[in-house]
């Protein structure tokens, strides 16, 4: 087990850039917070709340992207993985699929009080670029 672990450590110092562990801290040693990889409004997350708070078998509402569309499933317990992004927003839960993450970056989740469903739209861009 040691080799191992001492194989690790040397293969990290030499490996490929993209292989490298990332520090999000600065020199002094501090971690700072990276921003979460969905924006959730206002909105949303007090629908998820309410959701949360009728059905308590609901963990939260879990949000991916399968190749074609968008999804907003309901995460029951045993749904969530363990590389899945957890945003928690007062009482709602919302939780980015690991497979994702890629796709999901600077979205925005919203509620249609309309069309009574979630809605995942991409960040606007600025109209001076």
């Amino acid at each position: 087990m040691a080799s191992l672990r001492l194989f690790t450590a040397r293969w990290l110092r030499c490996a490929p850039p993209r292989f490298r562990m990332h520090s999000t801290g600065s020199a002094s040693g501090k971690r700072r917070e990276l921003p979460p990889t969905i924006h959730v409004s206002d909105r949303a997350s007090e629908v998820i709340g309410k959701l949360m708070g009728k059905n308590p078998s609901i963990e939260g509402v879990k949000v991916g992207f399968d190749g074609v569309q968008y999804q907003v499933t309901y995460a029951h317990e045993g749904g969530v993985h363990t590389l899945d992004e957890i945003i928690e927003i007062g009482d709602a839960k919302v939780i980015v699929d690991y497979k994702s993450f890629g796709v999901l970056v600077g979205r925005h989740l919203d509620f249609d009080n309309e069309k009574k469903d979630f809605v995942i739209s991409e960040p606007k861009k600025n109209e001076t670029s």
